[in-house]
């Protein structure tokens, strides 16, 4: 009932719950998160603040993924007691406390986009407009269509006064009602050297799926304002719309058929500063083909022409892997997760367990240390990291990762628990969480 929005039910469901003897602190934790959905932040408080002292060891975070109206894209957004606390406190009027909550999250978690736009609300409530915008901006890096990152650097951004009704007609999904209402607007907003009607007529555009115009819309508004960052992150989402025979050819590849994925790649019509992922798909072809040699020849021409080209530095560092060349290996991947943390989840592990099988133990720990931070709640990327930890004479970290990787995934991880020969009396918390989890399985 809470993942479909039916709040005055679940609440009702959670208090029976209760009532009925349950005392487990997800179920008090729920009860909180469905408050706060209501707007009665007083009584979510303290709920809130008692399962946030459980976190994360005790309860895990929640990830919704929720489509946004009107288009095809959806966005993931992940919370937790100690985020949504920081919201409360935010909507309380209780800014300080909000900051320090909010901080407190991003310390531990600093690519948390939830806790990231919360700590811009508040700091837009405390006037400081410019520390606002730079954490909307970080947050609209990692995801383009973020609503709240959106809506707060609309927030941020006093120079879109000129289109308020436009957005707010946006944001009821009249897309048609706002592309005019934005429209209206241009010539006005354009005398004062301001982009903010043609940057509202690119999101109206990319809404209605025409991701075209929206680029040029996009690229109009940058030329009167090269730093708004909002048609910036707008370049990238419209880009993204149009590639689609680019992503055609990416399934094509994963299958095998490279014939077809090439034809694909041919006729695929991409922008200027984008085609280098056309250039980067084809040495892919090339890298899974077997052509290492042409393969590192077109990514590292790619990686010298564009200094962002992430995927290409992930392609180079996997044939300096073949290579037994670790160092130069350890070094390109590094590169490519600093400058793309949000790979997928198997890329982390599949790099890293080639460190671990060539004994580059080390190498494959400075890899997992930028997984974990995207994906801490992965039993794959905890274990690979108890190998790795292992490798290196560290029986406490190994234990500790060992042990964090059980309790994630207890029947997925039971099978290779005994691969990692640390002392009993270190591993007890796994063991536990083994025969507990295969308990319930």
């Amino acid at each position: 009932l809470y993942f479909r929005r039916a709040n005055e039910k679940a609440l009702e469901r959670f208090n029976q719950a209760i009532k009925a003897g349950d005392s487990q602190a997800n179920t008090n934790r729920g009860k909180g998160f469905t408050l706060f959905r209501l707007g009665k932040y007083k009584d979510s408080l303290p709920l809130l603040q008692a399962a946030a002292k459980l976190e994360p060891k005790k309860l895990l975070p929640i990830d919704e993924i929720i489509p946004i109206l009107g288009t095809k894209q959806s966005w993931t957004l992940r919370y937790s007691a100690q985020s949504t606390l920081g919201w409360v406190y935010y909507r309380l009027e209780q800014t300080s406390k909000a900051v320090k909550q909010f901080k407190s999250v991003l310390r531990d978690n600093p690519l948390w986009i939830d806790a990231l736009t919360g700590l811009g609300y508040a700091y837009v409530a405390s006037e400081k407009k410019q520390e606002a915008k730079d954490l909307f901006k970080k947050a609209l890096v990692l995801s383009p269509y973020y609503p709240d990152a959106r809506r707060g650097m609309l927030l941020a951004q006093t120079n879109r006064a000129i289109v308020k009704d436009g957005w707010a007609a946006y944001y009821k999904g009249k897309y048609e009602e706002a592309l005019s209402l934005f429209e209206g607007k241009v010539e006005a907003a354009k005398a004062q050297g301001n982009g903010a009607a043609l940057d509202g007529r690119g999101w109206a555009l990319l809404a209605l799926d025409r991701p075209k115009e929206a680029r040029a819309a996009f690229k109009e508004a940058i030329a009167l304002d090269k730093e708004f960052f909002y048609s910036k992150s707008g370049l990238i989402a419209s880009g993204r719309a149009l590639m689609t025979s680019y992503n055609r050819a990416w399934s094509l590849i994963r299958l095998g058929r490279y014939e077809e994925a090439t034809e694909n790649l041919t006729r695929a019509e991409v922008s200027s500063d984008l085609k280098w992922l056309i250039d980067d798909a084809m040495a892919w072809i090339s890298y899974y083909r077997g052509e290492h040699d042409a393969a590192a020849e077109a990514f590292n021409r790619i990686v010298a022409e564009n200094k962002n080209a992430y995927s290409s530095m992930t392609g180079l560092g996997l044939i300096a892997l073949e290579k037994g060349d670790y160092k130069k290996a350890a070094g390109h991947l590094s590169d490519s997760f600093t400058l793309s943390p949000y790979q997928a989840l198997n890329t982390y592990v599949s790099s890293a367990k080639r460190f671990v099988d060539a004994g580059q133990f080390n190498e494959a720990k400075e890899i997992l240390k930028k997984g974990e931070v995207v994906y801490p709640y992965s039993a794959d990327i905890q274990f690979m990291y108890a190998q790795a930890a292992f490798g290196t004479k560290d029986d406490e970290t190994a234990a500790q990762k060992l042990n964090a990787a059980a309790k994630l995934a207890p029947a997925y991880i039971n099978a290779a628990f005994d691969e990692i020969k640390v002392e009993a009396g270190l591993k007890k918390d796994g063991l536990l969480s083994l025969g507990w989890g295969l308990y319930y399985a």
